[in-house]
């Protein structure tokens, strides 16, 4: 954060004067929270009797010292004051403080040099020498040069002692800053680590629940609340850094310290007994990823393929804790994530096992029927996608429409035919028809694009299917998907709906309900039946 300051000096003084800014840096709030800027100040009001002039701004810069000059609001405003000639002389109590001075970019040093060159003022430091950017010679462009560059290399070498240094103080298993966990605090009186007993408390209490009663992060966390425990950073405990705080190693003694990606280990004082911190890596082991594993691995014949009819979102298969080794389809709307995210529809899950049957039923009936393969092929074909190419070419022509619209728009406005506030309303206004004839244009081309590539798939089609003819009836999970993904390809449009009241609808490349059929490529059917 910076803070400016503006004075105003006596016009008639002013006249005769050399117009000054003063610029005051330090490489972090830390710093300046330790007022170490003072120094600055008083070298630079004894400056200003020393060489007398009219004050138009201080600057009191907080930033690093490698940080580009241009994403600071300090150098932003040190630029504006240049473009407007407003000062004469660029004060600061040492040259290497300028904005930029210790980068490792010369171009980023040379920032504030070329400022003063715009402005056609000079940089003077609180020892009284001036550095003319304009001078001829080249000796002040030398001077302030080789100045700034010895200071970023001084940088460096504080850099590369701090680290050394602390790296030392780790590798001997001191403490080298930073945060300690939840129960652990470094006290800068004694040099020493304390243990906040009452946070050990919840640590144990935390603990027993998953040793005693088996439960997982997600259970304890609100069990946690409900005792009225609040998390370390206050409100609702979270599951995740519960888990952290049940795994991390500092329990036993074994503080992990983290410096330039290595990581060292501080001895602090055991919380828990190792036996008990072993006994709580099982419960939670026990617990970490098994239904997630089960899940990816379960062979679900319409993975991937289904969708909610309620609300169009993706379904996955779950197992919950207590559904007894059954698994479902369960719509995305209801998972713990989309909670606030999505609102949660009528079609919660249906089970695997009982959609897949229905679903392979019904395929299965199609794969040994030649006669309702030969008729359903024929009825994609007479598809043209007329209504959905003519839509494509409308919303291209309008959008170039809107585009020769949007050049005439500024050019109108340079010629100032129309003010900059009419210009602004009509470039929003333009922005939300593009943007809808946009999304109309790719739902268009989606939909010719998912058609040329079925009709692509149609001409060998049937000798796919007659390949696996013969499998249909001892077939394994592999020839089962094989022949859903054959005639229900991932394609936009295409799949498996599930509904609340138990139905299925399979929307496929070909008729799979025969010729004839309402619905060319959709068949509805009831798991039940």
């Amino acid at each position: 954060m910076s803070t400016n300051t503006l004075h105003v000096a006596d016009d008639t003084s002013a006249k005769a004067l050399p117009r000054f800014v003063e610029l005051i840096r330090v490489s972090s709030q830390g710093q300046a929270d330790r007022d170490t800027p003072a120094r600055q100040r008083s070298e630079l009001d004894r400056f200003r009797l020393r060489r007398p002039g009219a004050l138009v701004e201080r600057i009191e810069a907080v930033a690093s010292g490698a940080l580009p000059l241009d994403q600071t609001p300090e150098g932003r405003r040190i630029s504006h004051l240049a473009r407007a000639g407003a000062f004469d002389e660029l004060r600061i109590a040492e040259l290497d403080r300028v904005l930029g001075g210790r980068a490792d970019d010369p171009r980023d040093r040379l920032a504030v040099f070329s400022m003063a060159l715009d402005a056609g003022a000079v940089l003077v430091d609180t020892s009284g020498q001036v550095i003319d950017p304009a001078d001829e010679s080249g000796m002040g462009e030398m001077s302030y040069y080789l100045k700034t560059f010895m200071g970023s290399r001084e940088r460096k070498l504080i850099l590369r002692r701090t680290m050394g240094g602390r790296r030392r103080c780790a590798l001997e298993g001191k403490f080298i800053g930073g945060h300690f966990t939840f129960w652990l605090k470094w006290d800068k009186t004694t040099k020493a680590v304390t243990v906040l007993e009452e946070r050990v408390k919840i640590i144990k209490r935390a603990g027993d629940l998953a040793i005693t009663r088996g439960l997982g992060t997600y259970q304890i966390a609100g069990q946690l609340e409900r005792d009225g425990i609040p998390a370390p950073k206050g409100g609702k405990w979270s599951a995740m850094s519960l888990g952290r705080l049940l795994r991390n190693r500092a329990l036993i003694g074994d503080h992990a310290q983290r410096l330039q990606g290595q990581t060292y280990q501080m001895a602090v004082p055991p919380v828990v007994d190792r036996q008990w911190f072993d006994a709580v890596q099982k419960v939670l082991d026990g617990r970490k990823g098994k239904p997630r594993a089960a899940c990816i691995s379960k062979d679900a014949l319409c993975r991937g393929r289904v969708l909610c009819g309620e609300c169009g979102e993706v379904m996955h298969v779950i197992n919950a804790a207590n559904s007894k080794g059954r698994y479902y389809y369960k719509c995305r709307s209801h998972h713990r994530r989309a909670k606030g995210v999505l609102e949660r529809c009528a079609n919660r899950m249906h089970q695997v096992e009982t959609i897949d049957e229905a679903v392979w039923g019904r395929l299965v009936a199609f794969v040994r029927d030649p006669v309702l393969l030969r008729e359903a092929a024929e009825l994609p074909r007479g598809t043209t996608g007329a209504s959905d190419a003519a839509e494509v070419q409308r919303c291209e022509g309008e959008l170039e429409r809107d585009a020769k619209y949007q050049v005439t728009l500024a050019r109108q406005q340079r010629e100032g035919l129309l003010t900059d506030e009419a210009v602004e309303r009509m470039l929003k206004e333009q922005a939300h028809r593009r943007r809808t004839l946009q999304d109309r244009l790719d739902e268009a081309r989606g939909r010719l694009e998912a058609m040329e590539a079925v009709s692509r798939a149609l001409p060998g089609l049937e000798d796919r299917l007659a390949s696996i003819q013969g499998a249909v009836e001892a077939a394994d999970f592999a020839t089962r998907r094989a022949v859903l993904e054959t005639l229900v390809p991932r394609l936009p449009g295409y799949g498996v709906k599930l509904f609340p009241e138990g139905m299925v609808e399979v929307k496929g490349a070909l008729n799979l309900d025969g010729a004839g059929s309402p619905s060319p490529s959709v068949v509805t059917i009831s798991p039940k039946s």
